[in-house]
C-alpha cells in the first residue's frame, strides 16, 4: 500500500514538473530552432568544401562510418586519416555518412551551439524552483548558446579583423561544448550523490579525448571540478552559527563517495588513454608531428606580450556579454568579501578560486607547452563559465523580481542579436564585431575555380603533377576540392601533389630545388587588383600595423613590406619570393595559367627557373635561414647563370 502511493506521488512530482517546464522548455527550443535554421541558411551558401583540418575530420567520418559498414570496428582508430579520432564521426554522424558539404557545416556548427547550451541549462534545472527563476535558467542557457566561439564561419580577415583563428568544421567548438557537458554531468552527480550521473558524466569525459588530445587535460579538469564541489558540499554542511568543526565523519562521508567515483575516473580516462596510445592516433608519429607543429607556431605567435593576445580574443570566444556578467560576479564577491566563508556564500568562493586556478593552468600550457591559437582555449574558456553559471543564477534570484527580469532580459539579448544576424541575408559589419561573430558565408568562389583549373591541368597532361604552393592560408580552399572530388566522391581523374614551405616538421622556409623540380607554382597576388578585398590588401595593411607597433617599442627596427628588404622572417621570406614569381615572364620559365587574388604558374622551363631565381636570390640580403636551405641550389645555378 505504501509503495503505490509512493508510486503515485512520484508520479505526481514529475507531472508538476512537466507542468511547470513546459512553456520554458518550449521557449528554449524555439531559440534553438531560430538558431538552427540561421545555421542552416548561412551554411547553404557555402561553395567550398571543407579544407585543411576540417576536410580531415570530414574524411574521417567517411572512413569511420566505412569500417562501421564492414564490420571493423577495430579498424577505425586506423582509419585514415589517423592523426584524427574517429568520435566526432560519431556525433555529427550518428545514423550514417553524407558527402554534402553544407550539411556538414550545418552539424559541425549547430551541434556544439545545442551541446553548450545543455550545458548551462542542466545544472540549473534541478535549482530553478519559481516561474521567473525557471526562465532565467532559459535565458542563461540560451546565452550560453550565443558565446562568439560557435560562430565563426568562414575566414574574413579583411572587413572584420578577426583575432581568432577558427572557422566552421573545425571540431574545436565541439570539445569545448562537448566536455562542458559531460562535466554538468560531473556537478550534477556530486551534487546529487548519484552514482549513476557521475559515471555518466565520467563516460563523456573519458571518450573526450577521441575528438581531440586535449581531452586528457580535461579530465584532469573535471577531476578538480568534482573535488571542489564534494568540498562545497562539506563546507555548506557546517552549522556556522554553532561553530561546528569540520567532524571526522564527514570527512569520511565525503571520502566515502568520492575516492571510489576518482577511481572510476581514472580507470576510465586511464583505459581511453592506453586504446589511444596503442593506436595510429597518438602513434609516435602523430605526437611528433604535434610537437614540431606546435613548436614553429609557439615561435610564431609568442613574440607579442600574453596579455595583450589573451584580453584581444576573449570579446571574439566568449564575447562581452559574458564578460561584462563574469565582471559583474566578481564585482559582487569583492563586495562580499567579509562573508566568503559563510555557509551561503562558501561555494562561490571555492568555484570562483577553482576557475582562477583553471584559467591559470590552461593559460599556461596554451602560451609556453601547446601552440597560442586562440581556439585551443574553447574548452577551458567554456566549463568554467558552465560552472560559475550556478553561483550567477543563485545571485540573481536572491535579487528582487526587477532585477530578475532585467538579468531574463539581459541574457536573451545576446541570443536576439546572434538570430537576426543569422536571419540576416548580408549581416551589419558593426554589428558582428560587436557581437564578435563572423557570419561570412558563400565567398572563395574564386578559390574553387582555381581547384578546378589545377584538376584540369593534371587532365590536359595526362599525368599526376607535383604543385609548390606559396600562399599557405589561402590554398587550402584549392587543394581541398581535388580532396572533394577523389577522397570523399571518389571520382576518377588525375591529381596533383601538393608542397609547401612548411611541412610542419622542418624548419619553415622556401627551398627552391623543392619549387624548381614541381611541375606547378602557386602564389599569392602581389599587386592587388582594384578591388580593396584583395587577399594581399588585407596582409599589407596587418605587416604596416606590425611595423608601427614594433617600431614604437624598438627604434632601430627595420622592415619593408616589399622585396627589396632584408627578409628577417619566414613570412617576409615568403613575400619576397612571391614579389620575385609575380615579375617573372615567360621568359623566366614560368607560364601564368590562373590570374586572381592566386596565382597558379606552369613551370615549363625548368633551367631558365633556376637561372632566374638565382640570379635574383643573389641580389637578396637574407637574415633568414634562405641561404642555408637553398646552399647547393645556388652555388649550382649561380654558376650557370653567370
Amino acid at each position: 500500500m505504501k509503495h503505490n502511493e509512493s508510486s503515485e506521488t512520484k508520479r505526481g512530482v514529475v507531472f508538476q514538473l512537466a507542468i511547470d517546464w513546459f512553456i520554458p522548455l518550449c521557449v528554449w527550443v524555439l531559440v534553438m530552432l531560430l538558431i538552427g535554421l540561421g545555421v542552416a541558411s548561412k551554411s547553404a551558401k557555402a561553395v567550398t568544401p571543407p579544407w585543411y583540418d576540417a576536410m580531415e575530420y570530414f574524411y574521417k567520418a567517411k572512413t569511420t562510418w566505412q569500417c562501421f559498414s564492414k564490420g571493423d570496428w577495430a579498424a577505425v582508430l586506423e582509419a585514415e586519416p589517423s592523426r584524427r579520432p574517429p568520435l566526432t564521426a560519431l556525433i555529427l554522424y550518428p545514423v550514417g555518412f553524407n558527402t554534402s558539404i553544407q550539411s556538414f557545416y550545418f552539424r559541425s556548427t549547430f551541434v556544439p551551439i545545442l551541446l553548450a547550451s545543455l550545458a548551462l541549462l542542466l545544472p540549473l534545472a534541478f535549482v530553478a524552483v519559481r516561474r521567473l527563476e525557471r526562465i532565467l535558467a532559459v535565458a542563461i542557457a540560451c546565452a550560453g548558446a550565443s558565446m562568439p566561439m560557435f560562430y565563426h564561419f568562414e575566414p574574413n580577415r579583411i572587413e572584420l579583423n578577426s583575432k581568432v583563428d577558427s572557422y566552421w568544421g573545425l571540431v574545436d567548438p565541439l570539445l569545448a561544448a562537448f566536455s562542458a557537458l559531460a562535466v554538468a554531468f560531473v556537478m550534477l552527480g556530486v551534487r546529487r550523490r548519484s552514482w549513476a550521473v557521475e559515471t555518466a558524466g565520467w563516460i563523456a569525459v573519458a571518450l573526450s579525448i577521441f575528438i581531440k588530445p586535449a581531452g586528457v587535460l580535461i579530465a584532469f579538469v573535471a577531476l578538480g571540478i568534482s573535488w571542489a564541489e564534494g568540498l562545497i558540499r562539506l563546507l555548506q554542511g557546517i552549522r556556522s552559527k554553532s561553530g561546528e568543526r569540520v567532524s571526522k565523519r564527514r570527512i569520511a562521508r565525503l571520502c566515502c563517495y568520492h575516492v571510489p567515483m576518482t577511481l572510476v575516473a581514472v580507470g576510465l580516462c586511464g583505459a581511453t588513454v592506453t586504446i589511444a596510445l596503442r593506436s595510429s592516433f597518438l602513434g609516435k608519429d602523430n605526437i611528433e608531428l604535434f610537437a614540431s607543429g606546435s613548436k614553429i607556431v609557439r615561435g610564431w605567435l609568442t613574440g607579442r606580450p600574453l596579455l595583450p593576445v589573451l584580453l584581444g580574443i576573449l570579446p571574439e570566444t566568449l564575447g562581452w556579454f559574458w564578460l561584462v556578467a563574469l565582471v559583474g560576479l566578481v564585482f559582487f564577491v569583492l563586495l562580499k568579501i567579509r562573508s566568503l566563508l559563510d555557509s551561503s556564500q562558501v561555494g562561490l568562493t571555492v568555484r570562483l578560486t577553482s576557475c582562477t586556478l583553471i584559467l591559470g593552468c590552461a593559460v599556461y600550457w596554451w602560451w609556453f607547452i601547446s601552440s597560442p591559437q586562440p581556439r585551443y582555449l574553447y574548452p577551458f574558456l567554456l566549463i568554467p563559465v558552465a560552472w560559475l553559471s550556478h553561483d550567477m543564477f543563485n545571485v540573481i534570484k536572491r535579487r528582487s523580481i526587477g532585477v530578475q527580469e532585467g538579468a531574463v532580459a539581459y541574457f536573451f539579448a545576446p541570443a536576439l542579436g546572434v538570430i537576426i544576424l543569422l536571419w540576416m541575408p548580408t549581416p551589419p559589419t558593426a554589428i558582428q564585431k560587436l557581437l564578435g561573430v563572423n557570419l561570412t558565408a558563400g565567398t572563395f568562389a574564386q578559390d574553387v575555380n582555381l581547384g578546378h583549373r589545377l584538376l584540369a591541368e593534371c587532365a590536359d597532361q595526362q599525368k599526376p603533377l607535383t604543385l609548390y604552393s606559396l600562399a599557405a592560408g589561402r590554398d587550402g580552399v584549392a587543394i581541398s576540392v581535388q580532396q572533394y572530388l577523389r577522397s570523399i566522391l571518389d571520382e576518377p581523374g588525375y591529381s596533383f601533389n601538393g608542397i609547401a614551405s612548411i611541412d610542419w616538421r622542418r624548419a619553415p622556409g622556401v627551398r627552391l630545388d623543392e619549387l624548381v623540380s614541381s611541375d606547378l607554382v602557386l602564389c599569392a597576388r602581389w599587386i592587388p587588383d582594384q578591388t580593396e578585398k584583395s587577399f594581399l590588401v588585407s596582409v599589407v595593411k596587418e605587416r604596416r600595423r606590425n611595423w608601427y607597433r614594433m617600431k614604437a617599442t624598438d627604434s632601430s627596427y627595420e622592415f619593408s613590406l616589399y622585396r627589396d628588404a632584408c627578409p628577417r622572417t619566414y613570412f617576409e621570406e615568403v613575400d619576397a619570393v612571391v614579389h620575385c614569381l609575380n615579375t617573372m615572364t615567360n621568359a623566366d620559365g614560368l607560364q601564368l595559367i590562373f590570374d586572381g587574388d592566386l596565382r597558379a604558374y606552369r613551370i615549363v622551363d625548368r633551367d631558365k627557373l633556376a637561372a632566374a631565381l638565382a640570379r635574383w636570390a643573389g641580389n637578396v640580403r637574407w637574415l633568414t635561414a634562405f641561404p642555408e636551405h637553398n646552399k647547393s641550389f645556388l652555388e649550382k645555378h649561380s654558376e650557370d647563370s653567370m
